[in-house]
């Protein structure tokens, strides 16, 4: 319980080795006490983590291993975020069509197993976005974000406000307005407390940013957006993603 937020703050930093042996000791610690829950956990983690680094053969390993055994006993979230995970790194290796047959696979799933549907949807739906992001496609990535934006404006986690915030700063960009975008990204740290430094699409995405509109230029628009209060943020967010146009 411990190391789990330990490694979480590396991941936010980008500090990659620090994170994976974090998530690694996590890994072997539950498998000493026999804490199932949160070994599954801490495997998903450390999978992501190797994501983010680029280790894309090394996430595609772990997530395999942990998806056989959620299946084996029965673990509905865990396989959910597994699968996402799966389509997320289909997603960076470049095969949109594999990450996308991930996702619809686990849709075929939650129709089978009603109980996988209801805690999966918000995952399926945000990460299809960011398929349509990492496509260009603007159009049919603001037709899924009221969808994506009020399931995660219902859990109210600040992780889950942190992604909409991003989600919202990426379709702004390629819709041709990075001084919202930027501003979008400020807001993400309001919730979460930090940006994610972390994740590689984010940050490539603030370079496009910063190509467009200068370094400093992005910095005015990041500080306008950091500059909320919470509760004023949740406000912008909410009337910028629950449209679909």
């Amino acid at each position: 319980m411990s190391l789990l937020p330990i490694g979480r703050d590396h991941s936010l930093r980008g500090e990659y080795p620090e994170a994976i042996a974090t998530f690694e000791r996590c890994v072997a610690l539950s498998s000493e006490l026999g804490t199932e829950d949160y070994l599954y956990l801490s495997k998903a983690r450390l999978a992501r983590e190797r994501r983010r680094s680029g280790d894309l053969e090394g996430a595609f390993r772990d997530l395999y291993a942990a998806h056989r055994q959620a299946r084996e006993r029965g673990q509905l979230r865990l396989e959910a975020n597994i699968l996402v995970g799966l389509a997320n790194v289909h997603r960076r290796a470049g095969d949109l069509a594999r990450s996308d047959a991930t996702l619809d696979r686990l849709e075929a799933l939650g129709a089978r197993r009603p109980a996988l549907k209801g805690l999966a949807r918000d995952l399926i739906v945000s990460t299809r976005i960011e398929n349509r992001l990492a496509a260009g496609d603007a159009v049919r990535a603001r037709a899924l974000l009221p969808e994506a934006a009020g399931a995660l404006f219902g859990q109210g986690a600040g992780a889950g406000l942190a992604w909409v915030a991003e989600l919202l700063g990426g379709i702004r960009t390629v819709e041709g307005a990075p001084e919202e975008g930027a501003r979008s990204l400020g807001m993400s740290q309001v919730m979460r407390g930090a940006f994610d430094h972390g994740e590689p699409e984010w940050r490539e995405l603030v370079e496009r940013i910063v190509a467009a509109l200068g370094r400093r230029g992005f910095e005015t628009e990041y500080a306008r957006g950091a500059a909320y209060s919470r509760d004023d943020a949740l406000r912008w967010l909410e009337a910028e993603t629950l449209r679909s146009t």
